[in-house]
């Protein structure tokens, strides 16, 4: 649903300028995972870049601190204006659940991964590996660094499937 075609006045808030998947000659794609691609790209391209676009359509683009301090100054400027909010950013895991480790019940917040091979680790225990446990998809995401050097999560249901692949196939994992 266009939101903007429909006739409603946008805020967007934003920490950080628009980001583009860029296609490279060399068969590989620079911000592959966190920037925008095909249709999104191109309406955001035509939307939001200009200002006057944006003013036309009744878009209102608010920037917000990258580091997050002082954000709540600059959402409670613009309150009165919002009728509804669609909170369009992402992903931020809730949690790991309750698990038994050795037969003991771990804390919260003593599970976590290692991005690089999704394996599940024991903190307080020096990242002590889980067993056959390992953390893949949206809450686990596989931390890749690109060929220019930038670091993003990746994610995508065809690079799920290749990340579990590849992790059965270094023979780490048993499938039982």
């Amino acid at each position: 649903m266009n939101l903007v075609a429909q006739g409603h006045k946008v805020s967007v808030f934003s920490r950080a300028p628009l980001k583009y998947a860029v296609y490279m000659p060399e068969d590989w794609i620079l911000y592959d995972n966190t920037g925008l691609k095909g249709q999104a790209a191109a309406w955001a391209k035509a939307n939001l870049e200009d200002a006057a676009a944006r003013e036309k359509l009744g878009i209102r683009w608010v920037d917000l601190p990258a580091d997050g301090v002082g954000e709540d100054k600059v959402y409670a400027a613009h309150w009165d204006d919002i009728k509804h909010i669609v909170y369009a950013i992402g992903f931020r895991t809730r949690g790991m659940p309750d698990m038994v480790v050795d037969g003991k019940k771990l804390a919260k917040g003593d599970l976590s991964y290692d991005p690089a091979t999704g394996q599940l680790v024991v903190k307080s225990q020096g990242n002590k590996k889980v067993p056959n446990a390992r953390g893949f998809g949206i809450a686990f995401p596989e931390r890749i660094t690109d060929r220019m050097g930038n670091v993003e999560w990746s994610v995508g249901m065809w690079k799920f499937m290749r990340y579990v692949t590849e992790v059965i196939q270094e023979g780490e994992l048993t499938l039982q």
